[in-house]
C-alpha cells in the first residue's frame, strides 16, 4: 500500500472563485500503478478554508495509462 499527499495553495480572486466552484478545479498528478490490476486508487480532498472533506474510489482499470511518449515519466 502506497500514499502520496501534497498541499495545493490556490490565491484567486473572488470572481474566478465563483466560476469554479461552478466548473470545477482540475489538478494533475502523475502515478505508478499496476497495468492489470483489480486494485482501487483512492482520492481525498480536503479544503481547508472550508473544513469540507471528499473522497472518491475510482478502479485501476478505467484509468488509461500514459506512455513515456505521451507525457508520462
Amino acid at each position: 500500500m502506497n500514499a502520496i499527499g501534497e498541499l495545493v495553495r490556490v490565491k484567486v480572486p473572488a470572481a474566478t472563485y465563483e466560476s469554479r466552484q461552478q466548473t470545477g478545479w482540475k489538478f494533475q498528478q502523475n502515478i505508478d500503478a499496476p497495468a492489470k490490476s483489480e486494485c482501487f486508487l483512492r482520492i481525498g480532498v480536503h479544503d481547508v478554508s472550508s473544513d469540507r472533506v471528499g473522497a472518491l474510489e475510482v478502479p485501476l482499470a478505467a484509468i488509461q495509462a500514459v506512455s513515456a511518449a505521451d507525457g508520462g515519466t
